[in-house]
């Protein structure tokens, strides 16, 4: 689905502007609970996921080979493909205490220029790259793309290092850019130039609350169980994908898309509530 491909990087960004002000006491036993808990959730669902993918793929139903073969795909980051934001969350996490020193004595025009450059090779050139087939080199930054995100997060929430006019400038063009490159079908990817330009305008509107969405009780619903609604909405998808090959497809264009987006979300909500009832889980999904 494309017309939410803005979530995965609007998420990094807000926690980077709640992990990385250091006006905000967070100390590394916080860190480390984060950490834990992350892997707990790899170590539950991840797991679970990469074994159902193993059981259906392998020729092999043995469940001893299985279950090694699953543990190996866990280790090597290959549970189903919405996990790798798990992995970069603990990434980030172990990250955190250094950039927090770095947020909190770097000058705004160092950081200025620390964006500046994180931007141009991690997402600008490869952009260019991708869709005019150019192998500009990134000098071996394009790696750094998720810890340019979590960055941004700090420095767009909380201070003015970018103006209001530019960042918005910026969002019309990612706007229109990303929309062109769906309609041509030339670069959909979260990463793209396009894509970050149109997160840092969305997160930047929201933070500065020039638009306020007062709390009602459907949105406190999905607010409380948003984080387990990501980790098992790819179970409902894939059961229709990989288990009855039925894709969004099969329905007109965008109203594919929006029925297999409702179908998931109500599941998925549904199946939320229901582990939050089991101590253990709520424990680490809350």
């Amino acid at each position: 689905m494309t017309i939410n491909r803005f979530a995965v990087p609007c998420f990094i960004m807000i926690t980077g502007c709640l992990l990385l002000n250091p006006k905000k006491k967070i100390d590394n036993d916080k860190i480390k609970s984060y950490i834990s808990r992350m892997l707990l959730i790899l170590i539950s669902f991840g797991f679970a996921f990469a074994f159902i993918e193993t059981y259906i793929s392998s020729d092999n139903k043995n469940m001893s080979h299985i279950f090694l073969f699953a543990i190996s795909n866990l280790i090597q980051g290959n549970a189903w493909e919405h996990m790798w934001y798990i992995y970069c969350l603990i990434g980030l996490y172990i990250l955190t205490p250094f950039l927090r020193k770095f947020t909190e004595h770097a000058k705004i025009k160092e950081a200025k220029d620390l964006l500046i450059s994180l931007f141009l090779f991690t997402t600008l050139i490869p952009t260019i790259n991708f869709i005019f087939h150019l192998k500009i080199s990134t000098f071996y930054l394009e790696g750094l793309n998720y810890l340019f995100i979590f960055l941004c997060g700090y420095y767009i929430t909380n201070t003015d290092i970018f103006s209001d006019k530019h960042i918005y400038i910026g969002g019309i063009i990612g706007i229109i850019g990303y929309a062109l490159c769906c309609y041509f079908n030339i670069y959909h990817s979260q990463l793209s130039v396009f894509m970050i330009l149109e997160t840092v305008f969305i997160v930047r509107l929201f933070s500065s609350e020039k638009i306020k969405i007062k709390p009602n009780k459907f949105i406190n619903i999905i607010s409380k169980y948003s984080f387990s609604i990501y980790l098992v909405h790819c179970f409902w998808l894939n059961l229709l994908n990989k288990g009855f090959h039925i894709y969004p497809d099969i329905l007109p264009p965008i109203i594919g898309e929006i029925t297999f987006y409702i179908y998931a979300l109500v599941l998925s909500l549904i199946t939320s509530i229901m582990l939050y009832k089991i101590p253990i889980l709520k424990k680490i999904l809350k």
